[in-house]
C-alpha cells in the first residue's frame, strides 16, 4: 500500500517495518488455510496492495504470478523476528498496541496487533475515522489500511480495547457479495443485499452497506467482551492449551454465540435493523452454523421480516451458551494442559 508523497520519512518507515512484520505472520500462517480459501484470501490481497476498485477484474495470469512472488518472499522472512516499531525517537514491541497508538494519536493513526485463532498474529495500521473513535473509552476506527496481513479481520478486541476495520470489512463484504453473484441463490444473502443498491452502484452499496455493519461488527465485540468478563481468565488458558485443534475452533464458536445472544442479536432485533439480521445469519458458517441448528431452522421457517417470536427467543437466550462454556471450563479446569482428549470427548454434544 503506497503512503501519500507528503508523508514524511519516518511515517513511511514505520508502514515498512509493520508491513514487513506482516509479511513474517504470514509466511508462518498463510498456508494453514484449506486451498480455496487461501486463494481467495490471495485475490483480495491483491486487490488491497494494488489499490484496485473492489469490482475491478484481476488478470488470472498476472494473479498467479504476483502469488508466487508473494510466497518466495515468505519463504525469505520466516524465520525472521519481529521488528520493533520506531516512532519520535523511541521503540516500541510490536505487540505494544496501546504504546504505538498513544503515539500515533497526534497523526490520526491506529495501530492493532493480536494473536487469533490457531495462534495466528494479526497486524494493521490505518487511518483513524475520528468520529466514530473514542480513544478514551477504547474504541479504535480506521479507513484506509496502510499495512495489513493476509487475514484482514474486520473487527477485533484487545483488553477490552475494540478495533474496528472499515476497509477490512468493505472487502469481506465485497467478498461475500461475489460469492453470492455466482448463483443469485434466495438465501439469507441475497435478502441482505436488497436493502442496498448492488444492482445498479455497488461500490455506492459497499459503502452504505459497510457503514451500516461496522455498527454490528462493535456490537460483536462488546459481546464478547461481555462474555469474556461472564468466563473469567482461564477461558483464554483453555484457548491456549487447544490451539490449532478442532476444539478450539468449537470453543471460539461457543463463545461467538455467547457475545452473540448477550449483545448482538438482541440490539439488532431491537432496532428492527433485518438487513443485518440477514447478514448475520448470511454469515453463519461452518462450526458456528453446525452448533446453532436451532436458529438456522427458526430461520428457515420464517425468513422474511418481521421476525417470529420463535427466531427472536432463540437468537437472545443466552443461557445454553453459558451452559456450555461452563461445562468447557470445568473439563479445562479438571485437566488442565492436558485437557484435549477430555474436551473432544465432551464436544461430541453437538453431534459434529
Amino acid at each position: 500500500m503506497k503512503l501519500p508523497q507528503t508523508v514524511d520519512a519516518e511515517l513511511h518507515q514505520l508502514v515498512e517495518t509493520i508491513q514487513h512484520n506482516c509479511d513474517i505472520a504470514d509466511a508462518q500462517n498463510a498456508q494453514e488455510n484449506p486451498m480455496c480459501i487461501y486463494l481467495l484470501k490471495m485475490r483480495d490481497y491483491f486487490r488491497w496492495m494494488h489499490q484496485l476498485p473492489l469490482n475491478a477484474s484481476i488478470p488470472r495470469e498476472k494473479l498467479g504470478k504476483w502469488i508466487n512472488e508473494r510466497e518466495r518472499h515468505w519463504d525469505v522472512v520466516a524465520e525472521e523476528e519481529m521488528s520493533p516499531l520506531c516512532i519520535e525517537g523511541e521503540e516500541f514491541d510490536a505487540f505494544d498496541t496501546a504504546g504505538v497508538n498513544k503515539t500515533l494519536a497526534t497523526r490520526g493513526l491506529i495501530y492493532s496487533a493480536g494473536i487469533g485463532r490457531g495462534g495466528q498474529i494479526h497486524f494493521h495500521l490505518g487511518n483513524e475515522i475520528p468520529f466514530l473513535t473514542d480513544r478514551e473509552q477504547g474504541i479504535f476506527v480506521t479507513s484506509q489500511e496502510y499495512a495489513r496481513d493476509l487475514t484482514a479481520n474486520p473487527a477485533h478486541s484487545i483488553d477490552s480495547r475494540i478495533f474496528l476495520r472499515k476497509e477490512a470489512l468493505q472487502h469481506y463484504i465485497w467478498g461475500k457479495y461475489e460469492e453470492w453473484r455466482l448463483k443469485r441463490a434466495d438465501n439469507a444473502m441475497s435478502r441482505a443485499i436488497k436493502a442496498y443498491p448492488f444492482e445498479h452502484d455497488p461500490i455506492r452499496a459497499i459503502n452504505q452497506m459497510s457503514g451500516i455493519e461496522i455498527y454490528s461488527a462493535w456490537l460483536h465485540e462488546q459481546g464478547e467482551i461481555a462474555a469474556c468478563k461472564l468466563l473469567g481468565g482461564d477461558w483464554e488458558k483453555l484457548l491456549v492449551a487447544v490451539q490449532g485443534s478442532r476444539s478450539e475452533i468449537i470453543c471460539r464458536a461457543v463463545r461467538d454465540h455467547l457475545a452473540d445472544t448477550l449483545v448482538t442479536l438482541p440490539a439488532l432485533l431491537e432496532d428492527e435493523n433485518f438487513a443485518s439480521i440477514h447478514f448475520y445469519m448470511a454469515n453463519l458458517e461452518g462450526f458456528r452454523k453446525v452448533i446453532w441448528p436451532e436458529l438456522v431452522q427458526v430461520y428457515r421457517n420464517h425468513p422474511h421480516a418481521p421476525f417470529s417470536s420463535s427466531f427472536t427467543d432463540t437468537a437472545v437466550n443466552h443461557q445454553p451458551w453459558l451452559a456450555h462454556a461452563n461445562e468447557i471450563l470445568a473439563i479445562y479446569r479438571a485437566e488442565g494442559s492436558d485437557c484435549g482428549p477430555a474436551l473432544k470427548a465432551h464436544l461430541k454434544v453437538f453431534e459434529l
